[in-house]
């Protein structure tokens, strides 16, 4: 049986890591710090975990199962991501299981756990083992069908053709994975250039984050708010309107967060940290709808 061990699997995520930073065009994954790597694992809380991630998660910040995951991100110190980051970026190795998983969610590797990377590779080396190539069996047969001297006529007239059909076609096919690639790699970054021009970073204007310029630090909406590195997650979030209607919960789960500033209540679309004070958004609660007088939306 062939072995996989731990360290191959570590591998195989970092090298994951190498081809999601290519495809991510914000560019924050190429130097991620561990304030980002919390914000995206608060996230990705939800409909992109399954299971075992979240008895993974659960597991590196010690949370209880009937405890709420989402507080416990939210909570959690910054510096627990630090050996994350390290090992993403090959500045320390990492011999904590769990560490090594988080890892993996983060950086969303398919073969996750490692049990199902093993299993994976395991199955694929079973079968390269049981493949036999289509042109040994008909030189066997041929030459044992033919005389000496015929068969080695043969298997050369045959062999021929084939390795010039093949060479014909690995050139090919060598041909249009390069230009893929180039295509590819050229589409990234025309994106890169149309959504982020010079703007690789962002800052809170009203009830919204807007992309600018990182060395402008005279333009945007309003002074108070400091100019930080785009976080496309954080991109998404967006303060509402408390005095309309909204749909606070689907299936027993909140779908609004809430912070309390000056004494009143401000919402917002999703999880993360509040565009001013840095503090953590909490989870809608019924308590906190009645107190403030929201107005929920029937479904």
């Amino acid at each position: 049986m062939h072995t996989v061990t731990f360290d191959q699997y570590k591998e195989a995520i970092r090298v994951h890591y190498e081809s999601k930073k290519i495809a991510d065009i914000t560019g924050i994954l190429s130097n991620p710090s561990p304030a980002q790597l919390r914000n995206l694992c608060l996230f990705l809380l939800g409909d992109s975990f399954s299971n075992n991630d979240e008895i993974i998660i659960r597991s590196f910040l010690n949370v209880k199962e009937e405890e709420s995951l989402q507080k416990a991100i939210a909570d959690c110190e910054i510096s627990k991501f630090r050996p994350i980051r390290s090992f993403l970026k090959r500045e320390k190795d990492c011999q904590n299981r769990t560490r090594v998983e988080l890892a993996a969610i983060l950086v969303d590797y398919n073969l996750r756990p490692y049990q199902k990377y093993a299993q994976s590779k395991q199955k694929a080396k079973i079968q390269e083992n049981q493949y036999v190539p289509i042109e040994s069996n008909n030189y066997s047969q041929t030459r044992d069908q033919a005389t000496p001297t015929s068969g080695k006529e043969t298997g050369s007239k045959l062999s021929e053709p084939q390795k010039d059909l093949r060479s014909k076609w690995g050139f090919q096919n060598r041909n249009y994975i390069l230009l893929g690639s180039a295509t590819f790699l050229l589409l990234i970054f025309a994106i890169k250039w149309c959504v982020f021009p010079n703007t690789q970073c962002m800052q809170w204007q009203n009830n919204h984050y807007v992309a600018v310029d990182c060395i402008d630090q005279q333009q945007g909406f309003s002074q108070r708010n400091t100019i930080v590195p785009i976080d496309p997650y954080s991109m998404q979030l967006k303060k509402l309107d408390n005095t309309k209607e909204w749909l606070f919960f689907k299936n027993g789960k909140p779908l609004l967060w809430y912070s309390k500033q000056y004494g009143t209540i401000e919402l917002f679309n999703g999880p993360g940290f509040h565009p001013e004070t840095q503090k953590p958004l909490k989870p809608i609660t019924a308590y906190i709808i009645k107190k403030y007088q929201l107005k929920p939306k029937k479904e």
